[in-house]
């Protein structure tokens, strides 16, 4: 989201060792948002489609990155679960599809139901767990995981999204995470939202 983050105080280098060495570099925090939630608020209520890069790791870029980097790319898009110890998470690529350069469908619902009561567990009290057992189901999903690869249509446009999709995400989530009519009181040089919302 680049609404969202400082200016580099020097240009892009290729690099050709892990990705994350890119932002080894300095940046202006001046007016880019710390610690300030009411500015992050801000920021997600006025983010618009062409802001978000949803495919920031192109092919050119990973085919660039040493093969320890990309090793598991054929598993990228794999619906299955991410096991460590007592912890599992739902690993939900079909989610976020346009992140992959394919067109985003409605997702289903699929490994959620219980998401909650793995939230739950945690290793207090079960020093002798044995958590392979305890954990078998999740543990099968993710040994079949490249049985549950999504695939898709490429997207041309991944800041485009389907009419369809957009209906059903806009019947499912909070266009505002705090009230756009409630000016909040930012640092000085920042204008928030407010404004826009007292115009419509």
């Amino acid at each position: 989201m680049p609404t969202l983050r400082p200016i580099r105080l020097e240009p892009a280098q290729e690099h050709h060792g892990a990705y994350g060495s890119r932002w080894d570099v300095g940046f202006d925090l001046r007016n880019a948002p710390r610690h300030v939630l009411s500015v992050f608020r801000d920021q997600l209520h006025t983010l618009r489609p062409n802001e978000f890069i949803w495919q920031p790791f192109s092919d050119e870029l990973l085919d660039m990155l040493p093969h320890y980097c990309t090793a598991g790319r054929d598993i990228w898009r794999s619906v299955t679960y991410l096991i460590c110890w007592e912890i599992v998470e739902c690993y939900l690529p079909h989610r976020v599809m346009r992140q992959f350069g394919l067109h985003q469908p409605i997702p289903d619902q699929r490994l959620i139901g219980n998401q909650a009561a793995l939230h739950l567990t945690d290793r207090r009290g079960r020093a002798n767990t044995d958590w392979e057992l305890t954990h078998r189901q999740y543990i099968d999903i993710w040994a079949a995981r490249t049985d549950t690869v999504e695939v898709g249509l490429t997207c041309i446009d991944t800041t485009h999204a389907s009419g369809d999709y957009m209906q059903w995400y806009r019947a499912r989530t909070v266009m505002y995470i705090s009230n756009p009519t409630q000016r909040p009181t930012f640092a000085e040089g920042y204008l928030g939202d407010g404004a826009r919302a007292d115009y419509l």
